[in-house]
């Protein structure tokens, strides 16, 4: 019964433990705790524990069991204690060291507007005004564009707005730019941003989602019904994702 206990009492600690330095670099401890791989690898260390108790016990024909199993289980959890901290701390220095570039990349990547190129290179503009290009975090971008004639020949004229946060701050930041392909033109940048920039930004994303509803009304009942049941309302909203900065 005592060992019982005391194997529980381990598995008990490791649980702890890990939750623990967890909530320490951010990770989320709530989806952590719904896999049940989790409950299962703190097990696995605990048998392992175990085992190896059982396999010193047996070799050296020792006849305190107890004690034996016990220096097995401090030593296993004391190599899972240090993994996990080897872990964490590991993750944490990448997430420091590239998690704002990777977010960034996966902006671009996985971005479906029609301006996604005209967007990346104003961002590649904006991010050489900066050191460290892990500094910045992409949150939004809003795009347009108007006809022009540049030497006799038809061109395209963008004007783009990238949203920003900046590490150790909670403002959110704007940059403007012009671009004649392939160039941008930075017009500013670190502006915050304001209250103005955020009903701009509502009144675009309400007129955005008017023309999706009103596109989905002037088609057959039967077709909009089938659209209406296999894309549901909040995926049509989540397509405007790109317009909105987030908090």
């Amino acid at each position: 019964m005592l060992h019982l206990k005391r194997l529980f009492l381990f598995y008990c600690i490791n649980v702890v433990i890990t939750l623990t330095h967890s909530a320490y670099y951010r990770v989320g401890i709530i989806d952590l705790i719904k896999e049940p791989s989790f409950w299962i690898v703190h097990l696995i260390f605990v048998l392992i524990a175990h085992i190896i108790g059982f396999a010193i016990f047996s070799f050296k024909k020792s006849n305190n069991i107890g004690n034996t199993y016990l220096y097995s289980q401090i030593f296993v959890s004391s190599c899972f204690i240090f993994f996990i901290l080897y872990t964490n701390y590991s993750d944490w220095q990448h997430e420091k060291k590239y998690g704002n570039i990777e977010t960034n990349q996966d902006y671009f990547k996985y971005y479906e507007g029609d301006d996604k190129y005209e967007k990346k290179i104003a961002f590649d503009t904006l991010i050489t005004k900066f050191s460290n290009p892990n500094e910045i975090k992409i949150t939004g971008s809003l795009c347009s564009n108007k006809d022009t004639i540049v030497n006799g020949d038809n061109r395209l004229l963008y004007f783009i707005t990238l949203f920003y946060k900046k590490n150790n701050s909670k403002t959110n930041y704007k940059a403007a730019f012009t671009m004649l392909k392939p160039n941008a033109k930075i017009l500013y940048y670190d502006k915050p941003f304001d209250e103005a920039d955020r009903k701009k930004i509502d009144s675009i994303y309400q007129n955005m989602k008017k023309d999706v509803e009103n596109n989905l009304n002037n088609i057959p009942d039967s077709t909009r019904r089938a659209i209406e049941k296999e894309v549901p309302k909040e995926l049509i909203d989540s397509l405007f994702v790109h317009y909105t900065p987030k908090p």
